[in-house]
């Protein structure tokens, strides 16, 4: 593993905020991100990176793109000739570090996107899951068009991109905790672009034989997700950007709310409603490119 030089992030509740730096505390919720988590979609990544690309996997030189704790890295590294983890955060990469020990073709770096600290025609392959949202937002999604035109750059000739996002309509629609903070879904839903406006970048920076794809599991381990007090906890929250977007009034007053539906018996017929959406359209989107 390479040294790193890591300066944490504070994370604090803002909803004026522009980056993930300014409203979420990954330092803190790096210990328990797993608990909920899942690594949705290795099929498709895999699937993108064998069809697209000129070389087997095992010729191949991945980076994982805001890595995090490294459960993606940890499942599909191991097919690839290298690997890189890039990720802003201490907390989280002390995390993958110890995930990925006993990796030798896997590497970790410190560095904050949308900025891609690597040399032109780099990589082979690249995923970015669930991080755009990070970016800082602005009504053009500028950083997320520089982090597309950063990885035109540093992927190879045949080189393919994984953009693993979310649409604007599943953000507000396939959480069942949403309607508990109805303001900072708001924010979450805005702070993704839309998938149309994504396709567009991705030509404009070079890209072609864009496939969208929506699988339909939960990114989240359904055994603690659909948990209806789940909320109630502070490290089950910690586990979703979208109560680091609601103000502490917001909060209190969800939390009211979920505990009326829970004394009342009811909050079950918001998670079916959520999961009957989620059933239909996911809860994530996977976009998929190769540079020519």
């Amino acid at each position: 593993m390479a040294d790193m030089t890591i300066t944490p992030s504070n994370g604090c509740l803002n909803t004026q905020s522009t980056s993930a730096n300014e409203y979420e505390d990954y330092q803190s919720t790096s210990k328990s991100y797993d608990q909920t988590r899942t690594s949705l979609g290795l099929k498709i990544l895999l699937g993108t990176f064998v069809q697209h690309a000129e070389k087997q996997l095992s010729e191949q030189r991945l980076l994982d793109a805001g890595c995090g704790t490294g459960s993606f890295l940890h499942d599909i590294a191991g097919r690839f000739q290298a690997a890189t983890g890039l990720d802003a955060n201490a907390g989280m990469l002390e995390q993958a570090r110890a995930k990925l020990a006993d990796f030798q073709n896997v590497t970790l770096s410190s560095g904050t996107l949308p900025k891609l600290p690597f040399s032109d025609d780099s990589f082979d392959a690249m995923m970015v899951n669930q991080v755009v949202h990070h970016l800082d937002a602005d009504s053009n999604f500028s950083s997320l068009q520089e982090l597309i035109n950063e990885s035109y750059r540093i992927l190879a000739p045949g080189g393919s991109l994984v953009l693993h996002t979310s649409s604007q309509e599943q953000v507000r629609n396939c959480y069942w905790f949403g309607w508990l903070i109805p303001e900072a879904k708001h924010r979450m839903a805005e702070r993704y672009a839309p998938v149309p406006q994504i396709k567009g970048m991705l030509q404009s920076a070079g890209f072609d034989d864009i496939r969208v794809t929506a699988p339909l599991e939960a990114m989240y381990d359904l055994n603690v997700y659909l948990d209806p007090e789940g909320p109630f906890r502070a490290d089950w929250r910690a586990c979703d950007s979208m109560f680091a977007l609601a103000t502490e009034d917001e909060l209190e007053v969800g939390l009211k709310k979920l505990r009326s539906a829970c004394d009342e018996g009811t909050v079950q017929s918001a998670i079916d409603e959520a999961e009957q959406w989620r059933h239909r359209s996911g809860q994530s989107t996977f976009i998929s490119v190769r540079k020519s």
